[in-house]
């Protein structure tokens, strides 16, 4: 016979006694076993009274409207009694649209205090004019860095890019630019030995027309960049001929097939 328990056989000794017969081998697993059933029976009450409770708050938040803290949308019965932890948000789209809510938060704040710390330090260590060479106050600045201590040290007018100064057409407008280059080609040209032919119309599909021999040329002149060995030029789809004249910033000539 094994005990009701451990299912260990009992000894023999314990049935050996007269009445009834023992359904445990030792007092420790009727002991144990007693309290087992009595926990369990106190597990189904609290499991009772958890689900009545979560009833009872359901009934609650229907009563109240709660609803979606990030759309606004009603909760359904069938979304509360679902799960037994508080309820915010309707859906994971909602919750996901929250937290990056949150993350942009959290990161605008860690910006303001970035840009505190830098005003302060600031404060402490006044950067220097870039035209005097004082120390300038930033407190007027509200938080932005200054380069200059004042209107007076601030110039007058923006320096001139290295574009501006390479370029040989400053100050002309695109059209007397345009023509200018256009016969800065045709004196190249001439000097090449071509007979060279000007269009009359601005529309014309390509600028010049160069002959020498039997050999004919439609040429488009365009402004062109150097990079080293490099020339190019802007290029369009519509373009028809048969070379680019790529007019540089230092007056050279390069000729670029189609």
């Amino acid at each position: 016979m094994n005990c009701l328990r451990c299912h260990s056989p009992i000894p023999a000794e314990r049935l050996a006694h007269p009445g009834t017969p023992p359904a445990y081998c030792t007092k420790a697993c009727r002991i144990a076993e007693r309290y087992e059933r009595k926990r369990g029976k106190t597990l189904a009450l609290s499991k009772r009274k958890l689900a009545e409770a979560h009833v009872l708050r359901v009934e609650t938040a229907l009563k109240e409207g709660k609803s979606c803290k990030g759309c606004g949308k009603a909760f359904s019965r069938e979304k509360l009694m679902g799960t037994r932890q508080t309820v915010i948000y309707c859906s994971r789209a909602c919750s996901e649209k929250a937290r990056a809510a949150a993350t942009r938060r959290g990161q605008n704040k860690l910006n303001r205090k970035k840009s505190r710390a830098r005003y302060e330090e600031l404060i402490k260590n006044p950067p220097p004019c870039a035209s005097c060479g004082e120390p300038i106050d930033v407190r007027p600045f509200a938080g932005r860095r200054p380069i200059y201590c004042s209107p007076e040290c601030r110039p007058s007018h923006k320096p001139p890019s290295r574009r501006t100064e390479l370029s040989p057409r400053n100050g002309l407008s695109p059209g007397t630019s345009g023509a200018a280059s256009e016969l800065r080609v045709a004196f190249d040209l001439l000097e090449r030995g071509y007979a060279v032919f000007r269009s009359v119309s601005p529309n014309a599909p390509f600028d010049l027309v160069a002959v020498r021999d039997e050999e004919l040329l439609r040429i488009e002149v365009r402004s062109g960049t150097r990079n080293g060995d490099h020339v190019s030029c802007t290029r369009k789809p519509s373009d028809t001929g048969d070379l680019y004249a790529a007019v540089c910033p230092d007056n050279s000539v390069e000729y670029i097939k189609f």
